[in-house]
């Protein structure tokens, strides 16, 4: 079976996507399965998604056919204010397949599929706006497609869409695309949930739950020498983004009415607080500690690695705690794990939905549980919650409970050297399980068609 992956997102561009599409080309590639890669050329990528490159997460991906075509550089589409005021307005999805999927890319493309003859499509998403491209290319080759959903597209809310017409279109293509998909993935069974609750015409069969799971690494090979800074300090760590912009949530708690000029028409479907996925009510808790024990405040350090939002200097400045925060910056994978060795605990976050659950959970979970560290958990209800309840090593806090949290973070810093019992996390989270439920998916859709 010759399976075509459109993944946009993928190494050696360390965004948060490429992990999982690459995670299950190197299963696929050795059970059966051969992939063929269509993503992006890695400079144009760097400078799309504003990441940097790590070429060690090409390692087992060395035999797997890719190809990869430049994205446009979008200021060759948008010129000016003027233009950049229509692309804000007049698109409702992301540019990055009109900035990909055009030109001698689509006729190398073309090429490419009519030579390989795969025999079914994969995309994963985001950038949302690729649907577009894999309906096309699977029409025209008529090629059976499977939707891998990482993130809950039309009921993303870490910000809002201009208007509701702009969501009612991007519904109306995520339903395009679920009606035209064999069978559509998602990340979590809360936002497979979401996906059949809006999209109620669709098959509820077709939804099918893959997580992100965690890479095995042999630790042994890696130098893991922990990396001293500060080591009498508690270390608390988090790794990776928080997608949360305090300007857009602030100005969505407005009455829209009293919003100024064409912010009264923003729209979102539900109430989503984003808030609550930043160290916000970490650093909260953090800073009523150490007024309330002052003797603790050069015995705890909050560190983070990954490239820091300009807000998140000024929320651990307005904590008082720019002497207890360590920022890394972009690391690679490797040094990711070497630092993370020196941890304490590691920080989990989550999304807080008005109404409901929870839908995320983050690689970064399976792989801090697979560190053995301890979790502080300071999560809402949903999937994360769910997920961690099941591990002896994860602390569960109350985010809005700040009285509370001071006292359990005490707690753990005061027995920072005390043993603390852990599970050990379950085989059947790890990339290879998840790539082996993505081949049996494929294998059934290879023996209906």
């Amino acid at each position: 079976m010759k399976l075509l992956m459109i993944c946009i997102e993928f190494p050696p561009v360390n965004t948060t996507g490429n992990y999982r599409s690459a995670g299950f080309a190197r299963y696929l590639k050795d059970n059966g399965v051969i992939p063929i890669i269509f993503t992006a050329e890695e400079k144009s990528a760097e400078k799309a998604f504003n990441k940097n490159s790590d070429h060690s997460l090409m390692k087992g991906l060395e035999d797997v056919k890719i190809f990869r075509f430049p994205i446009k550089p979008i200021n060759e589409i948008y010129k000016g204010k003027i233009g950049n005021y229509f692309r804000i307005w007049l698109n409702y999805i992301d540019s990055i397949e009109s900035r990909w999927f055009y030109g001698k890319n689509k006729i190398e493309i073309y090429k490419i599929i009519k030579e390989e003859k795969p025999d079914l499509l994969y995309v994963s998403l985001p950038p949302f706006s690729m649907a577009k491209a894999a309906i096309k290319i699977s029409k025209d080759f008529k090629l059976p497609l499977i939707a891998d959903m990482r993130d809950a597209w039309s009921l993303w809310g870490s910000s809002p869409f201009s208007t509701i017409f702009h969501f009612k279109l991007v519904k109306n293509l995520e339903a395009k695309l679920f009606k035209h998909s064999k069978f559509i993935i998602a990340t979590s069974s809360e936002m497979a949930s979401d996906f059949k609750n809006i999209h109620p015409n669709i098959n509820s069969d077709k939804f099918k739950v893959v997580f992100n799971g965690y890479d095995d690494f042999n630790f042994a090979s890696i130098n893991l020498q922990p990396f001293e800074l500060k080591s009498d300090a508690f270390k608390i760590g988090y790794v990776g983004s928080f997608y949360y912009e305090p300007k857009i949530e602030e100005l969505m708690k407005i009455p829209w009415f009293k919003r100024k000029g064409l912010q009264k028409f923003y729209y979102s479907p539900r109430k989503e607080y984003w808030q609550y996925r930043s160290p916000y009510f970490f650093l909260k808790s953090l800073q009523k500690l150490i007024h309330s024990h002052p003797e603790l405040s050069n015995k705890i350090i909050f560190e983070y690695i990954g490239k820091a939002p300009n807000w998140l200097y000024a929320m651990i400045e307005e904590r008082g705690l720019i002497d207890n925060f360590i920022d890394h910056g972009f690391c690679n994978k490797n040094d990711v794990l070497r630092i993370q060795s020196s941890w304490d605990a590691i920080l989990a976050t989550s999304e807080k939905i008005d109404g409901g659950l929870g839908y995320t959970i983050p690689s970064k979970s399976f792989d801090g549980i697979n560190l053995k560290k301890r979790i502080f958990a300071f999560v809402t209800p949903g999937a994360q919650n769910n997920f961690l309840r099941d591990y002896k090593q994860v602390v569960f806090f109350q985010p809005d409970e700040i009285e509370k949290n001071v006292e359990i973070l005490r707690n753990e810093i005061i027995n920072k050297n005390n043993a603390f019992e852990y599970t050990d996390l379950s085989e059947n989270f790890n990339r290879n399980s998840q790539g082996n439920k993505l081949r049996l998916i494929l294998k059934d859709v290879e023996e209906k068609d």
